[in-house]
């Protein structure tokens, strides 16, 4: 059971190259980012970052593992953007960090991917998060079956307490928060984001998913 939100973008200043033979069934369209990769991934990061308490967990650069020597399991931000900083990317291509994010009492796992250069119709970048919730068997296992105590008829229900039971509404507003960071840094265009329940599915029309361009 998790909550999903993705985040779909294009970036401003992004050229395309036609190359092939004659006619359209021959033709290929390159889509080339305006960064190259190493300032692409410095500038997720720096965007990722804006959110306190982010950690990286995984850092690929193509192919490469650049935390492969690191001992620790997760690292700051400001850590991975030092061996950023000191590694040569401008020959790579494609870039991925998964980072893991804490807000409240909720933890999130948030993946970007970023390519320089791709074929017309795969995004430029793509932003995944995902919020494992327990299923209602594991709460049943771990809190049990309470009774409950009958509510009175003056009681009222505050409407911030039913907010922090709507995880999608939670998912949401994080990924706002990211895109208005990533946006600052990358300026996205044709960005689309989307929230929804994975067990309840509905990904072409989620309960919470929302269009917004940068």
């Amino acid at each position: 059971m998790a909550i999903i939100g993705v985040i779909e973008a294009e970036l401003q200043g992004s050229t395309r190259h036609e190359s092939g033979g004659i006619g359209p069934l021959f033709k290929k369209t390159t889509v080339v980012a305006p960064f190259e990769t190493g300032e692409f991934l410095s500038r997720t990061l720096t965007a990722l970052g804006k959110l306190e308490g982010m950690t990286v967990a995984n850092l690929f650069v193509d192919e490469e593992d650049l935390l492969l020597e690191e001992e620790d399991d997760e690292i700051s931000i400001a850590a991975a953007q030092e061996i950023v900083d000191g590694s040569f990317l401008d020959d790579a291509n494609e870039f991925a960090v998964m980072c893991a994010y804490s807000q409240d009492d909720l933890s999130y796992t948030i993946t970007a991917e970023g390519s320089r250069e791709h074929d017309e119709g795969d995004p430029t970048f793509v932003v995944l998060a995902s919020l494992a919730l327990p299923t209602w068997e594991e709460r049943e296992a771990a809190f049990g079956e309470e009774e409950l105590a009958p509510v009175e008829d003056d009681v009222t229900f505050d409407d911030d307490e039913d907010d922090d039971f709507d995880y999608e509404a939670r998912m949401e507003k994080l990924m706002q928060r990211l895109q208005r960071e990533l946006d600052k840094e990358l300026a996205l265009a044709d960005a689309y984001l989307r929230v929804w329940d994975e067990e309840l599915g509905s990904t072409s029309n989620p309960p919470h998913g929302v269009e917004w361009a940068g």
